[in-house]
């Protein structure tokens, strides 16, 4: 797709051209590509990276389906998240089901369908475990514990964001205000 330089685009004219980009990434099984190498002649695939998650695309397709409702940006998140739930279901696993985080929350707030709060109640399970400062800061379970309280309302997940804030709080980085400190503060 030629883009017109001549031609104002607003914000949502950027996210439809950067869609038109990611239908082109998109896989049959509904993952996405996810490397690319890009020169003046188009984009290529760079190398696989099949396994990691599509989460962020498929929240950006979601978003887009709610600020246009055009059904094809839904069907494509559809597309991609019911291939990453399968994969949570049937593989578990941190790439499958905890990087797809923000994506089954959203639908399940959504679908009310329990097989994503069931993948998510799952993956929660290992947010009680001990882990170092640095294993707490990379995998935002603040975020994610955040997530899992408003969507159950169970006080466990409550209890231990906040837990987690109060350990962290001798750490002062970006990502701890961003991951733990700010969820713990919008659940109190």
């Amino acid at each position: 797709m030629k883009i017109n330089k001549s031609r104002k685009i607003n914000g949502l004219g950027i996210a439809k051209y950067i869609a038109t980009f990611l239908d082109g990434a998109a896989l049959n099984d509904g993952s996405f590509e996810l490397l690319y190498s890009c020169t003046e002649n188009g984009c290529f695939p760079a190398k696989p990276l099949k396994n990691r998650s599509n989460g962020p695309i498929i929240v950006f397709y979601w978003e887009l389906y709610e600020k246009t409702n055009e059904q094809k940006y839904k069907a494509r998140a559809d597309k991609a998240v019911e291939y990453w739930l399968n994969k949570c279901e049937v593989e578990g696993g941190a790439v499958n089901c905890g990087q797809n985080f923000n994506p089954f929350g959203i639908y399940y707030k959504a679908t009310h369908d329990k097989r994503f709060l069931n993948c998510l109640i799952k993956e929660g399970e290992r947010f009680f475990e001990e882990k170092t400062i640095q294993e707490l800061i990379d995998t935002r379970y603040g975020f994610k514990l955040e997530i899992l309280y408003n969507l159950t309302k169970d006080l466990k997940y409550k209890t231990r964001l906040k837990e987690l804030a109060s350990q962290l709080l001798s750490t002062s980085t970006l990502p701890l205000v961003k991951h733990y400190f700010l969820p713990a503060y919008r659940v109190t």
